[in-house]
């Protein structure tokens, strides 16, 4: 569990995880108790600083007296010493069992929280392409302005911060998981977060150079993500929210479909030599070409 720990509270600092798990059974009361052993946790620790000040014994010998009360005031300070301290283990202990049984709960609900995610991404997106007809064209803020629908873009701009929540919880989700299928499926040359397999189903349609050098150049869809998201839709990007298996699966069949595609292209240069002649390829498609043939 202490693994999962840092993984599970970064997960309900989401506020759209936050709501999801806030219906499981169990997760309210727990977070409840968690937050109330925070905040008495402090109020102890106040205490612990009082009675850690410790006994005066500088003033007693420099007195010549030793009061009659001196061992009562003594005992009764120890005393409180120590009901802090122990106030303080209890409380602690009480804080992290309830940060346990928040864990567990979210550590259970993982494989269900991406179903639910990739329901409210599908869902979104639903919404999204009603919505960007009315946009009348408009491709930022400011042509929404002058086009007359600034109303609509305000709306899918609320719509854009809920997608960047589903994606900050995919991510975090992904990290427990396989990073080398993550990892692989993900540009390797451009930080842009949406250049990935695990983002858009079908980016080789969108952007057929995501995972090349040339993706140094930069993505053809622009950074804010309001905006991406309509240039995204327009142009046919189909957003997912895949499982690791799913994933797994379409990048066996992206390599698959790309291999048939070597193999349909080493047909063609082998009846026409100037076959390729103005053509991209993509470098796994080129490689696997250059093998085959004399090019």
């Amino acid at each position: 569990m202490s693994l999962l720990t840092p993984t599970a509270a970064v997960l309900r600092r989401n506020p759209l995880v936050a709501s999801i798990l806030e219906d499981l059974p169990g997760f309210k009361e727990a977070a409840s108790v968690q937050a109330k052993a925070s905040e008495m946790l402090a109020e102890v620790q106040r205490e612990m600083n009082d009675a850690a000040k410790g006994i005066d014994t500088s003033s007693v010998i420099e007195s010549g007296v030793v009061p009659d009360s001196w061992l009562a005031d003594v005992g009764a300070k120890m005393l409180k010493k120590r009901i802090a301290q122990d106030k303080y283990n209890i409380t602690t202990e009480l804080r992290n069992d309830a940060s346990a049984k928040l864990d567990m709960i979210t550590f259970d609900a993982i494989p269900g929280l991406l179903d639910t995610l990739a329901a409210r991404l599908a869902g979104l997106v639903g919404d999204l392409e009603a919505l960007i007809p009315d946009l009348n064209g408009a491709k930022d803020p400011r042509q929404a302005i002058d086009l007359d629908s600034a109303d609509v873009w305000r709306k899918i701009q609320g719509r854009a911060d809920e997608y960047k929540l589903i994606r900050q919880a995919q991510a975090v989700l992904t990290s427990e998981g396989d990073q080398y299928l993550w990892g692989r499926n993900q540009a390797q040359y451009s930080e842009d977060p949406n250049a990935s397999l695990a983002v858009i189903s079908n980016i080789d349609e969108v952007w057929n150079r995501w995972d090349t050098q040339e993706a140094r150049d930069g993505a053809p869809w622009p950074e804010d993500t309001t905006e991406f998201l309509v240039w995204a839709i327009r142009n046919g990007a189909r957003f997912w929210l895949p499982s690791p298996d799913e994933l797994a699966q379409a990048e066996a069949d992206r390599k698959q479909a790309m291999r048939d595609e070597a193999a349909r292209i080493v047909a063609e240069v082998r009846r026409d030599q100037n076959y390729l002649n103005g053509r991209y390829l993509h470098p796994f498609i080129a490689d696997i070409v250059r093998n085959q043939v004399w090019v």
